[in-house]
């Protein structure tokens, strides 16, 4: 009789891990899915971004898109003037600056959701 309690017990305990690989693995597939259906309107929050520099009305859309992007989890962070750092930033340009080690120019923003990075800009640094 104790066999069977322990065999009950055993494939008990492998059910209830079998229950939460499967809701952790949900959990995952949709932040990926969600993660592609953004990373579309970050590509168009860039150039939003780059274009409202100029222009005053489509400064008022790039709001809008960014607070739907902020509704979804997602984190926009201008790195103009920050410090470098490879693992935020792609680096496609070096100038001589006074500001060595910043980050002089950029195109797009920085994305995060959850702390993970889901779009790095591409930056000029100043050495």
């Amino acid at each position: 009789m104790e066999d069977y309690k322990e065999l009950a017990a055993r494939y008990l305990a492998d059910y209830q891990n079998l229950q939460k690989n499967v809701k952790r693995n949900e959990e995952l597939l949709t932040a990926k899915v969600k993660s592609d259906v953004l990373e579309d309107f970050i590509a168009l929050n860039d150039d939003m971004y780059i274009a409202s520099r100029k222009n005053e009305l489509l400064n008022i859309f790039k709001q809008k898109l960014e607070a739907i992007l902020t509704k979804n989890g997602v984190i926009s962070e201008d790195v103009i003037g920050t410090d470098f750092d490879s693992d935020k930033h792609d680096a496609i340009h070096s100038i001589e600056s006074e500001q060595k080690g910043k980050v002089i120019d950029a195109i797009g923003m920085l994305y995060t959701s959850n702390n993970i990075i889901i779009k790095k800009p591409k930056v000029i640094v100043g050495i």
